[in-house]
């Protein structure tokens, strides 16, 4: 049988709902429990993703931030800003 599901439009409700799944996820928990055992500190898993994106925006300042002047002002902002994110 052949379902189909029609969403004409798109609530906070639903994005926070599907916010909240994500960060209850299996590998979500299982990426917190990695660093609480790295760290000695509970991490929470909206922490581990913010953890997850600060390590990305280095990774990506590092390794593409020589190929002009502009990319690498735009990749470190990318980067404090992740930092930011994960002090709040």
């Amino acid at each position: 049988m052949k379902t189909q599901a029609i969403y004409t439009e798109s609530s906070p409700r639903t994005l926070c709902s599907l916010w909240n799944a994500f960060l209850a996820s299996r590998p979500v928990v299982s990426l917190a429990a990695w660093f609480s055992r790295l760290s000695d500190q509970e991490v929470t898993p909206r922490q581990a993703v913010c953890l997850v994106h600060a390590q990305v925006a280095f990774a990506a300042l590092v390794l593409l931030g020589g190929s002009s002047p502009l990319v690498a002002v735009l990749l470190f902002a990318w980067f404090g800003l992740s930092v930011w994110q994960c002090a709040e």
